[in-house]
């Protein structure tokens, strides 16, 4: 081996040891799914339109108009058999996923963080764990 090459090693090692020492971490984000949005895109979005929704929650049926960044994201829903009603609560992103808290008039509390994955022309799902829990379209001009 030669000795530059031998130079080169160390010194790549050396710099290794030295960031785990320094509590740096060499860790590689997780691959995003098919299709999925990544985390600076929904924040673009969030700071040109407030990223602004419209859509279904699949487990209650419920419809939707969302829109609005930290603690200032509006829903508007409409249940069946229930008035429709309006709540403000948070919505950010956080690494790859969007983020949101909101508290409901039934006592509903929801804090969760969500894959954005497109589907179709400013048509997305709501996904987590691979499961899709909200269908949502972009509001945009």
């Amino acid at each position: 081996m030669k000795i530059g090459t031998r130079v080169a090693r160390l010194v790549v090692v050396s710099a290794g040891w030295l960031c785990v020492a320094s509590g740096m971490v060499w860790a590689q984000a997780p691959a995003l799914a098919p299709g999925q949005v990544p985390g600076n895109e929904i924040q673009a979005w969030l700071e040109a339109d407030g990223f602004a929704v419209g859509g279904i929650n699949l487990a209650n049926g419920c419809y939707f108009l969302a829109r609005g960044a930290g603690k200032a994201r509006t829903q508007s829903i409409q249940c069946v058999n229930m008035a429709p009603f309006s709540v403000t609560g948070e919505g950010k992103v956080s690494g790859n996923q969007f983020c949101s808290k909101f508290d409901y008039p039934d006592g509903t509390k929801v804090d969760r963080c969500l894959d954005v994955v497109k589907v179709g022309e400013n048509k997305y799902e709501l996904r987590t764990e691979g499961r899709t829990t909200t269908l949502l379209y972009r509001l945009v001009r």
